[in-house]
């Protein structure tokens, strides 16, 4: 098999959210290079979020060295179980990948309705050109209850992430932004 780098470095790709991706790369085909690593997210594709149960894609030489390092309760029981019945629900999937390109072009339209410059992600999230993030996400929490991401820590401190959900919560999303925002 071929090598990543003439180091033998590894190369790691996190795909947690890759299912949301409409038409993705099949990035599986670099996996005929042996130094290289998908990591993908059950969490975040059956939306079991803090079970922590992912998995790793890898050559088996590589998946080996690694397994030599891993802690034998590196998944608890609870994520075990949840991965299995995740497996028998690949319905699930489908059902949530409708839901996100729903949700997103609502947001999108939305928030263009509001005067928001946005920035559509490939996933399930997108960026609102808020002004003060901080304040919109401090008053979105304590007076609506609705939590969206302060970009600061991304050197967009004027730029709030929204994770896309159900229908009615991208609703109530846009409703308690446009109060947030008319009343400043």
């Amino acid at each position: 098999m071929a090598e990543a780098t003439s180091e033998n470095g590894v190369l790691i790709l996190d795909e947690a959210y890759v299912a949301f991706v409409d038409e993705a790369w099949d990035s599986q085909l670099l996996l005929g290079i042996r130094n290289v690593v998908l990591l993908r997210s059950m969490t975040k594709d059956y939306a079991v979020t803090g079970l922590r149960l992912g998995y790793m894609l890898a050559s088996p030489d590589l998946i080996a060295r690694v397994k030599a390092q891993q802690y034998s309760w590196s998944v608890n029981a609870a994520a075990q179980a949840a991965g299995v019945m995740c497996l028998q629900q690949p319905e699930h999937l489908e059902q949530g990948q409708e839901v996100v390109r729903l949700g997103k072009a609502y947001l999108a339209a939305e928030l263009d309705r509001l005067g928001l410059k946005t920035h559509v992600g490939a996933a399930n999230f997108l960026l609102a050109l808020v002004g003060d993030a901080a304040a919109v996400r401090l008053k979105l929490l304590v007076d609506h209850g609705m939590c969206v991401r302060d970009c600061a820590s991304f050197g967009l401190s004027n730029y709030i992430r929204i994770g896309v959900r159900k229908m009615d919560d991208c609703r109530r999303l846009v409703a308690a932004l446009d109060e947030v925002l008319s009343n400043g």
